[in-house]
């Protein structure tokens, strides 16, 4: 995919600086499919800054880890190779909220 914007319009988004496609991700206004690839770029390359926090891959590509249902994040880190620093991002989320890691909701307690 060639990037359409700015700089490096033209180029492929693999042969663009990290820093410009991670500073493109917040200040220009680009398609899904395009911020999916561009995150993909970055996971691949293990470029992760705090804050970054966007899946790349799959049916939420392009969505803030907020944003994503617990359960799909749940059955990504149990079965997706993360880069690290997202999967560090992500058991922050389920753990706040009380959610399992191996992508299955835990059993409800029964009530006296």
């Amino acid at each position: 995919m060639k990037i359409s914007f700015g700089t490096y319009a033209g180029q492929d988004l693999k042969d663009v600086p990290l820093n410009y496609l991670h500073w493109a991700l917040t200040h220009v206004k680009i398609s899904l499919p395009m911020r999916a690839e561009i995150n993909r770029i970055l996971a691949e390359r293990n470029f992760f800054e705090d804050g970054d926090d966007v899946l790349w891959f799959g049916r939420y590509a392009g969505y803030r880890f907020e944003e994503v249902p617990l359960s799909y994040l749940s059955w990504a880190l149990a079965t997706v190779t993360l880069p690290e620093a997202a999967a560090r991002r992500i058991r922050a989320l389920l753990a706040e909220a009380d959610y399992p890691e191996n992508g299955h909701q835990r059993p409800k307690e029964a009530k006296p």
